[in-house]
Order: structure tokens, then C-alpha cells, then sequence
């Protein structure tokens, strides 16, 4: 008896009531509310946060839309070097994407440029967007990448055209083209 009253402290005391108290408190409640009678009218604004959310326990029904932004989307086409693609002095396809649904898109495109025997001028664009001039030396390659933006308003392709002036016959080895769905595009 001498050893459990040297034990005995105010603090000791009233954290063994506190314990009982709320354990006391949640077998009430578990015992004397009816199943399923809490719900959204008795929670407090703000009273279920991130952290108390069990992860991946939500599904895409269980968030207001735009919360939440939605995945992208990315369009990609790849051409390989061989065969080589003869530029000429029309404005041709180099690479094409895939049809695109209605949307915003960001574009980039690469493409190998391989000089012909002489010096010649090449002019690319994507998608109408503004033309790129570079010239290149015969025998030599240039690496062009391209990026632009874009709205459809309807499903359609998106190409990476090039065309060329002077003597020289330059040709395309490889080519890639990606076009990434976004929410929008604000111009300022």
C-alpha cells in the first residue's frame, strides 16, 4: 500500500479520469447512436481535411469538377530516318500527328535536316504558324525543332511542312511531332 501511494500524483489521477472519460464517451455514443445517423448536416464546415481522407479512397465522382485539372493528353508521332524525305520547293508535309479531338494544344516538332551537295535555303512551319528560314551548307546537318500553339475547333491533323530554294537537294531523316492537350491558351 506504502509502494501505490508514493505513486499517487494529482497528475496521475486526473490523466486515469481523463482516460476513463473518453472512453466512456465513445462507447456511449457507439452504443446509443443508431447506425449511419451522422452525416454531412452534423459536420462542421472544414471538419474533414486532406489528411483525414484515406488515400486513394476517392474516385472521380466524389470531386466537384475542376478541382482537380484534368490529365493531359499527348499526341506523338515519331518518323524514322530511312527513308529519306527529298524537300521541295512546295511547302510539303514533313511529319503529320495523329487526328487531334477539338481542343488547345501546345505543338513541337523536331526534324534531321540533311544538306544536299550545296548550300541550299529551307523553310518550315507548323501548323500556318510563323515560317522558320534557315540555310545549310551542303553536306551538313541541322537540327530544327519548332513550337507553336494551337486551338481546333474540330478534329483534324496538325503538320510540320518545310520547303527549299536553291540548287541543293536537302533531305529529312527523322522527324517527331507532339501535340499536349491543354485547358486553355490566353494570349497577353
Amino acid at each position: 500500500m506504502h509502494r501505490l501511494r508514493g505513486g499517487l500524483t494529482y497528475a496521475n489521477v486526473m490523466a486515469t479520469i481523463a482516460v476513463f472519460l473518453a472512453l466512456g464517451g465513445v462507447t456511449w455514443a457507439a452504443a446509443t447512436l443508431p447506425k449511419n445517423s451522422v452525416g454531412t448536416a452534423q459536420l462542421k464546415k472544414n471538419a474533414v481535411t486532406s489528411a483525414k481522407v484515406k488515400d486513394r479512397s476517392l474516385g472521380a465522382a466524389d470531386i466537384k469538377a475542376g478541382v482537380v485539372p484534368a490529365p493531359t493528353e499527348a499526341y506523338t508521332k515519331v518518323r524514322d530516318a530511312l527513308p529519306l524525305i527529298a524537300l521541295g520547293a512546295t511547302f510539303d508535309p514533313v511529319i503529320t500527328t495523329p487526328t487531334l479531338p477539338a481542343g488547345s494544344y501546345t505543338l513541337s516538332a523536331r526534324a534531321t535536316i540533311v544538306g544536299g551537295v550545296s548550300a541550299s535555303l529551307i523553310v518550315c512551319t507548323l501548323s500556318a504558324d510563323t515560317a522558320q528560314a534557315i540555310t545549310i551548307a551542303g553536306g551538313t546537318n541541322y537540327s530544327l525543332a519548332m513550337t507553336s500553339t494551337i486551338v481546333l475547333a474540330a478534329p483534324t491533323t496538325v503538320s510540320m511542312y518545310c520547303s527549299k530554294g536553291g540548287s541543293g537537294v536537302p533531305q529529312v531523316a527523322h522527324a517527331t511531332i507532339v501535340a499536349t492537350k491543354v485547358g486553355r491558351i490566353v494570349s497577353g
